[in-house]
């Protein structure tokens, strides 16, 4: 019950909240380009929980946003359909692209948690162990085709008999 209260606070934040949240979610080395892009997601209801969002460029190209996922936490009253899903993805790559006349290329990937055994230590460099899995990617360029991948188990569990 917290958490649709919670999801429904941010769904229907003030500007000012949706702003703060925006620049919370951002990286990248183009960072004004990512909280744009961050507060025209946080500004409508959405589907699925927006981690990170990031918009990167080198060498000259033009800048690619990433927004990440959670691939556990819908939010929805009921189960939402695979449909639902990847209609959402499609209306936030939309809403990123119109956020971003310079982008070049959207990509959005949901990521679940691992079952890691309790007491493992978390690290990073060579030692790092993975502590969450990719179960979705979609990858569109500006005026092309989306690419989707996904993890067969995580779909059927997720999204079972929707």
């Amino acid at each position: 019950m917290l958490l649709a209260a919670a999801v429904l606070a941010i769904a229907t934040a003030s500007p000012g909240m949706i702003a703060y949240e925006a620049r919370a979610r951002s990286a990248g080395n183009r960072r004004v380009e990512a909280v744009a892009v961050a507060e025209r997601l946080l500004s409508a209801p959405h589907l699925a929980s927006i981690v990170k969002v990031r918009v990167d460029a080198a060498g000259g190209l033009a800048p690619v946003a990433g927004i990440l996922l959670s691939g556990v936490k819908l939010h929805a009253r009921a189960v939402p359909g695979w449909g639902s899903m990847l209609r959402e993805a499609d209306r936030l790559a939309a809403q990123a692209f119109a956020a971003d006349a310079t982008l070049a290329e959207v990509d959005i990937w949901a990521a679940v948690p691992l079952n890691l055994a309790v007491g493992t230590k978390f690290v990073s460099g060579d030692l790092a162990v993975p502590d969450s899995a990719i179960v979705f990617t979609r990858t569109q360029q500006r005026g092309g085709a989306a690419h989707l991948w996904w993890d067969a188990a995580w779909r059927s569990r997720e999204f079972s008999a929707r």
